[in-house]
């Protein structure tokens, strides 16, 4: 047997007209039944009060509404089952299109946790280069602090040089605070997002389970 494979959406697209065609033979059906049963009711009081008013008993038209009423309950007894066999098909339907939402919220949330592992990275990344420039700016300190007063190179130049070094240092690690408490923000607020994410898609993916438990 064949498979014929659609796009994600060509097949949504035919699932829900497939729906809607369904819900409206489910309503044509459900009408039928009403109108069945009420022809059925009449037929039986057509029925009982042949059998009340013949005296004689009319043998010939008791037979007629007993043939009458007996088809209008097949009719009944057919519709029904035609009905129970298309609400089937509509759970069927709508269990398959539940089937594909969660199937797209695995893949979302596949790629939020993918998001946020990049977004850690960042995070990490950020760290090292702010250790890095600190590391680089202690130094330039450091080796500034070290040097010694010449008759070209006085106690003011060294002062100068180490308000200079220090303000330099003091920017550096200023902007890379912020960046990485707004980066580490982010991290934490994805984490959220995909342990949230996470619950709600085990709860769908459970009460799908369930559901096809009870239909089956």
């Amino acid at each position: 047997m064949s498979h014929q494979y659609f796009p994600a959406g060509s097949a949504r697209i035919k699932l829900a007209q497939q729906i809607d065609q369904t819900d409206q033979a489910l309503t044509v059906l459900r009408k039928g039944i009403d109108e069945a049963y009420r022809d059925w009711s009449t037929r039986q009081t057509e029925l009982d009060n042949v059998i009340g008013s013949s005296n004689p008993l009319d043998t010939d038209a008791v037979q007629r509404k007993i043939k009458m009423s007996q088809e209008q309950q097949h009719k009944v007894q057919l519709i029904t089952q035609q009905t129970k066999l298309c609400i089937q098909e509509s759970r069927r339907l709508r269990s398959l299109r539940e089937r594909l939402d969660i199937m797209d919220r695995e893949q979302n949330h596949k790629r939020l946790v993918h998001k946020w592992e990049i977004a850690r990275i960042d995070l990490q990344v950020l760290q090292i280069e702010s250790e890095r420039n600190f590391v680089k700016d202690s130094s330039r300190v450091r080796l500034i602090e070290e040097m010694e007063i010449t008759s070209d190179f006085g106690t003011e130049d060294k002062v100068k040089l180490l308000v200079r070094a220090n303000a330099r240092m003091e920017r550096h690690h200023t902007f890379y605070q912020r960046r990485i408490i707004s980066q580490d923000d982010y991290v934490m607020d994805l984490e959220i997002r995909v342990q949230s994410y996470a619950r709600n898609l085990k709860d769908r993916k459970r009460a799908w389970e369930e559901s096809n438990v009870i239909d089956n």
